[in-house]
């Protein structure tokens, strides 16, 4: 009996990995929070449709998601994610691993540390990504780091100011950051 309890558990567990959605904003959602309070823990993908979406400190909450934005013909982010400075673009602040993702985004008009991305011991993995003209009163105009292990590919993060230390990307001593492909240029 303890085995066929074992093998069922097992089997539910697989069949719930193994049926991931897909959450369009705007079509499921009208925003790209809603769609991510939607999500399921694990595998979900939020498919966000070309345009701009006027929000603001953005959080995963530690789910495993994809978020992934359209894209132009030249495969650069047809997806703008504007804070109009009143806060953080997006923010990882629940122990999010490699396995939460965001592509094809640009982060712009956050105004507060970490402007365009809040990361505390936290390890997302941001793809064909701009964090352009974010600025931070503290340190980290463009992206905040502090713990984590956190990865960029192909990202772009440039215009951003601080008025204290990092104005494209502030990282302090415990995180290990990976930029591969990626221009930080510009930022003061």
């Amino acid at each position: 009996m303890l085995q066929r309890s074992l093998i069922t558990a097992v089997l539910m567990t697989v069949t719930s990995m193994s049926s991931a959605d897909t959450i369009h904003v705007p079509g499921d959602h009208a925003t790209i929070q809603a769609a991510l309070d939607a999500a399921d823990f694990f595998g979900d993908t939020v498919q966000i449709a070309a345009g701009t979406y006027f929000e603001h400190e953005l959080d995963a909450n530690g789910k495993s998601v994809q978020v992934i934005g359209d894209t132009n013909t030249d495969g650069s982010p047809a997806v703008k994610i504007d804070a109009q400075q009143q806060g953080i673009v997006v923010q990882c602040v629940s122990n999010e691993q490699f396995t939460t993702g965001f592509k094809n985004l640009i982060f712009t008009g956050g105004d507060s540390f970490g402007g365009g991305a809040y990361l505390f011991e936290a390890s997302p993995t941001f793809t064909n990504c701009r964090f352009l003209e974010n600025s931070s009163t503290h340190d980290g105009g463009g992206v905040y780091i502090t713990g984590g292990q956190p990865r960029f590919v192909q990202c772009v993060i440039d215009g951003n100011e601080c008025l204290d230390n990092g104005g494209g990307v502030y990282a302090d001593s415990s995180a290990v950051l990976e930029f591969i492909n990626c221009t930080i240029t510009g930022n003061s």
